[in-house]
């Protein structure tokens, strides 16, 4: 069949391209079947920081936030959320970039900003870019660039198990190792959604 040499080449190189994200996908659903609970999880100290901080004219609370989230320009960070007011009446939000969480309580008479930045690790960081898909708000370049591979390549891991699935019956089907390794495959499946349940 002519077809087949290009059909390989294909699947080789949507392979190549969405290496990146199917090691992500892989570590995320690892990740999330075989470890603690994130209510279980130890949570980390936040690291503390200062900046100056102003607001312009009076503006309410959702305004006077992106106003405020506008002027700190946290790092890949997503619109403010959770917007409301402390027991001191201090106006605090969080924002979610991948690598964990930013909570920021505006000190108003002090003219600052405290924020207070938690770190995921590693493994949920992979999982925070898992779950960048085109519905994320945020409008750093490199989110929005990840989020468009992301896309990229959920539907390339579709094509990848059609031609693969493909290129089997239709070159080899009683091919001794493609058994061997459908088999191992399907059993290996089989055990990771037993253990995981």
């Amino acid at each position: 069949m002519t077809y087949i040499p290009w059909l390989r080449r294909i699947h080789m190189y949507l392979g190549l391209l969405s290496s990146t994200a199917i090691f992500v996908y892989g570590v995320t659903g690892i990740h999330a079947t075989s470890l603690t609970r994130p209510i279980d999880r130890p949570k980390p100290a936040p690291l503390v920081t200062y900046q100056p901080a102003q607001i312009d004219g009076a503006l309410d609370d959702n305004a006077a936030a992106k106003q405020l989230f506008a002027r700190l320009s946290i790092p890949m960070a997503t619109p403010p959320g959770q917007i409301r007011r402390d027991g001191e009446n201090n106006l605090v939000f969080n924002s979610y970039p991948p690598s964990g969480m930013v909570r920021v309580v505006f000190l108003e008479k002090e003219g600052r900003a405290r924020i207070e930045k938690v770190d995921a690790p590693f493994s949920q960081l992979l999982s925070n870019l898992h779950e960048i898909t085109m519905r994320n708000p945020s409008a750093d370049l490199r989110v929005r660039l990840w989020k468009y591979y992301n896309e990229f390549s959920t539907w390339t891991l579709l094509l990848l198990i059609f031609t693969g699935v493909w290129l089997w019956i239709a070159s080899r089907p009683r091919y001794r190792w493609a058994q061997l390794c459908f088999a191992l495959g399907s059993l290996g499946f089989a055990i990771l959604f037993a253990v995981g349940r």
